[in-house]
């Protein structure tokens, strides 16, 4: 087996804010949504590569595994994913991706700058049509 250049790359973040973001977040992206153990399909508070929050405090307490399919206009864009709730809030439960390689991590970064490309778009016909 051939092992990547980059597999064994590491990259550590020291920010200096409390609760620091580990990626760029996207806040209510239009048309995604998450289905949460194949089941509860919610729409999205935030997104980024690292995670997600739905406003929804469910049965998911911190530390509860899910398998999380992405879907686009209600497309399956990523399967089962392994994620974690990692927060609860009043309204809010917060979850990470557990991705398995450094390669599923960069396929959502590549996603959440496509989804950040559309609402620029978007934002660009709307001033443009007024």
């Amino acid at each position: 087996m051939m092992m990547d250049e980059l597999d064994g790359l590491c990259i550590k973040y020291q920010p200096q804010e409390q609760h620091p973001r580990q990626a760029f977040r996207l806040e209510s992206p239009e048309g995604v949504r998450v289905r949460l153990d194949g089941a509860c399909l919610l729409p999205l508070k935030d997104i980024s590569a690292c995670g997600f929050a739905v406003e929804q405090v469910g049965p998911w307490p911190v530390g509860t595994r899910v398998m999380v399919d992405v879907l686009v206009d209600d497309e399956v864009r990523f399967a089962a994913v392994p994620a974690e709730s990692v927060r609860v809030g009043k309204r809010t439960t917060a979850f990470r991706f557990l991705h398995p390689h450094w390669r599923a991590e960069a396929a959502f970064d590549g996603f959440i700058v496509e989804l950040e490309k559309a609402a620029i778009a978007r934002r660009k016909a709307q001033s443009s049509d007024r």
